[in-house]
């Protein structure tokens, strides 16, 4: 228990189903795959953000293969393995893939990413797919206990 690595398998880049996790040992050095169930909408997801607290591994974002970018939070409960759409609070991000995250106490702290420009404090990089969408260095965090987005305003330039 606790010796392992626990992967959602859209983490395979192509689109595999979520409900499906791989989970490799570090004692036994061996690859078992994990059912899942639950909320199953959304289910092809790849390019999206994961990260666990608690006894929760929380999925965010990527691009689903019959719906494009989202921007929903999962919560997969670990003990139950069973999924659900978080009903978050406050204004979430873009729908985006390709970010990145990390967790500090209860919160998950999300980075970047590419999709469309819409509301947000995040600067926009130059490197533009089209006039709709580019690569942003947007921050957000993500409070596991009240479900509350909240986006950082960057007050100093951004290092390129």
């Amino acid at each position: 228990a606790g010796s392992g690595l626990l992967i959602p398998s859209a983490a395979q880049q192509k689109y595999c189903s979520r409900m499906k996790l791989l989970a490799y040992n570090t004692i036994t050095e061996k690859w078992n795959s994990v059912d899942t169930h639950g909320f199953d909408d959304l289910e092809y997801i790849t390019s999206g953000s994961a990260a666990v607290v608690g006894h929760f591994l929380y999925l965010f974002g990527g691009y689903e293969k019959y719906n494009g970018r989202i921007s929903q939070m999962l919560e997969l409960d670990l003990n139950k393995l069973m999924w659900t759409l978080v009903e978050t609070k406050g204004s979430a991000p873009t729908p985006r893939d390709k970010h990145c995250c990390w967790v500090h106490k209860q919160n998950i702290y999300f980075f970047g990413g590419f999709g469309p420009f819409g509301s947000t404090k995040a600067k926009f990089r130059i490197e533009f797919a089209d006039e709709y969408l580019g690569w942003n260095n947007g921050l957000w965090s993500f409070n596991t206990e009240t479900k509350t987005w909240d986006e950082f305003e960057p007050t100093a330039k951004t290092p390129s």
